[in-house]
């Protein structure tokens, strides 16, 4: 019995998707209507390949079948045929040129396939036909939202007159006004929505981001709560808040309101790294280590380890950091900086050697890592390595001539073992010249005109 009503519907459903008798495509023939039935049942079944099958030979049998050409389409969209779907689209606009419906279809399907101006123009032809059809306002005032929002709220603004208890359409007219910049009007557009139906909640987080943005902080604090109040599961709007209470230096709330965030997702890193964060501007480097321990254990990603490392070193722990880097390094050895940040902890712990292996590391990485190969040049010249160290700090300078340190360094190098005293003149006014101030920079300046014997210049710069 129940297969027989389920047929029974079927029948009802395609006499009324054919069309009506007597029209320019005419009735159909009785193997275009079994087709017709089979391809239903087919397509309700989930077996679309036969569905497409019969549909493709139906519109080969009855050319004019409006309906079926539509169901084609569609048909062809549930299965990402996208050109099909627009040939098939055209073809049923071309059965029904004064139906406002097949351009509104036509627009849709132009849309999908991105040809947005294409997709409007089909629009504006069906508005065209019929005039108070909102469904195709709706869809013109969606498509000229980014692109010309005074358009846009034309559009909604007709729709409204319709239909005034829209709250969906309140709420895109108050995204193309925040589009035209007009923030007043964007407000009260996203309260009518919300006093229509006040469970809504993108005109809420619409209307949370508005105020973030003009920096209302208040009102944007009470407004994400609101959003939290209708979605209380959603992560994402403890995040919004927890960011703001960061941004706006309320670091408890910030922190309760991420631990909230982190009880929904317990495994998402991003944030644990939050958390590490808000810690940080406290200076609690013992929770941000913490928090940064536990995003790269739920990770594996590299890129907390740096900072995990900074945390680690201002709480005092500089072998936990290098333990860490090292376990870094060895996961991405093609990542430069975090040689270069193992070579800055094995100096902490003056093991030299091990920190000149590591910055080598880093230039094997990245050659031209000046600051990686200026510390390897210090790290040489403090193992007693002269020649070597000034053979880095001569490669730093000529990769990069406007570094200070290295201009200092090579040049203070040159005085103490009296050579090149000239050459050493002028890195060193050069470094002084960049950096006026500096009584380092000055100092090794007044040691090379010591050395040349220009006692009063050197006593004036010392």
């Amino acid at each position: 019995m129940k297969t027989v009503l389920r047929v029974a519907a079927v029948v009802s459903w395609a006499m009324v998707s054919w069309g009506n008798p007597g029209t320019s495509w005419g009735a159909p023939s009785p193997e275009a209507y079994y087709r017709f039935l089979h391809a239903r049942l087919a397509e309700r079944a989930g077996d679309l390949a036969t569905a497409l099958k019969e549909y493709e030979q139906i519109v080969r049998l009855d050319p004019g079948a409006l309906e079926v050409h539509r169901d084609l389409a569609k048909l062809y969209l549930r299965m990402g045929r996208i050109d099909e779907a627009l040939k098939s689209a055209e073809e049923a606009q071309g059965l029904a040129p004064e139906d406002p419906a097949s351009f509104l279809f036509l627009g849709g399907v132009r849309l999908l396939k991105g040809e947005s101006a294409s997709a409007i123009a089909a629009y504006e032809k069906a508005l065209e036909l019929d005039p108070s059809n909102g469904e195709t306002l709706l869809h013109l005032g969606v498509s000229y939202t980014e692109t010309d929002p005074q358009k846009a709220i034309a559009y909604f603004q007709r729709y409204l007159v319709i239909e005034p208890g829209a709250a969906e359409v309140h709420y895109r007219l108050g995204l193309a006004y925040e589009r035209a910049g007009q923030s007043r009007n964007a407000e009260e557009a996203f309260q009518r929505a919300l006093a229509i139906a006040p469970a809504l909640l993108t005109s809420q987080l619409a209307l949370a981001e508005l105020y973030e943005m003009q920096s209302s902080t208040a009102q944007a604090v009470q407004a994400y709560q609101r959003c939290i109040t209708l979605s209380p599961k959603n992560p994402a709007l403890f995040l919004r808040l927890g960011a703001l209470y960061e941004r706006t230096g309320e670091f408890d709330q910030a922190e309760q309101t991420f631990l909230k965030a982190a009880a929904l997702l317990p495994k998402d890193p991003a944030i644990q790294f939050w958390l590490s964060r808000v810690s940080e501007a406290q200076q609690a480097w013992g929770k941000a280590a913490h928090y940064l321990k536990r995003a790269y254990a739920l990770s594996g990603d590299v890129q907390f380890v740096p900072l995990l490392a900074y945390y680690l070193t201002q709480g005092g722990h500089v072998r936990q950091a290098v333990k860490f880097l090292n376990r870094a390094a060895r996961q991405a050895p093609q990542r430069a900086d975090l040689a270069f940040f193992l070579g800055v902890g094995y100096l902490d712990l003056h093991q030299y050697r091990r920190a000149a292996r590591a910055f080598e590391a880093a230039l094997s990485a990245q050659s031209e890592f000046h600051q990686a190969r200026f510390q390897l040049g210090a790290v040489y010249d403090h193992l007693g390595q002269s020649e070597m160290a000034t053979r880095e700090m001569e490669r730093v300078v000529a990769q990069d001539p406007t570094n200070s340190a290295a201009l200092n360094y090579l040049g203070y190098s040159y005085a103490e073992r009296g050579i090149r005293l000239e050459e050493a003149e002028r890195l060193l006014q050069k470094a002084v010249a960049s950096e006026p101030k500096n009584g380092a920079f000055l100092d090794s300046l007044g040691w090379v005109h010591y050395r040349q014997g220009r006692l009063p210049q050197a006593l004036e710069e010392l």
